[in-house]
């Protein structure tokens, strides 16, 4: 039986989530320093709409919408640990 170690991927890949193409760049090149390598990343940001709901302190409707959203932008890579060869 295997075991997951808590906080650690079972397969050393690590997602960065950022809100600008710069900044993810910038944790990318940080990240490769320290012995990672880039499996695969977005090219442009992504914008998503979420809607703002808020509670309401009655039992019928608890959520209610406001008509308020906000627009989050994200900008995605994975990247792998490059592991080191034990083998000499």
């Amino acid at each position: 039986m295997t075991t997951k170690s808590f906080g650690k991927s079972a397969n050393n890949l690590v997602h960065i989530n950022r809100s600008t193409i710069a900044e993810l760049d910038e944790a990318i090149s940080e990240l490769e320093s320290r012995g990672y390598e880039l499996v695969k990343r977005d090219d442009k940001e992504t914008i998503s709409d979420a809607k703002d709901f808020h509670y309401r302190a009655s039992n019928i409707n608890k959520w209610k919408y406001t008509g308020n959203h906000e627009s989050v932008k994200r900008c995605r890579a994975v990247m792998k640990r490059i592991m080191p060869d034990t083998t000499h």
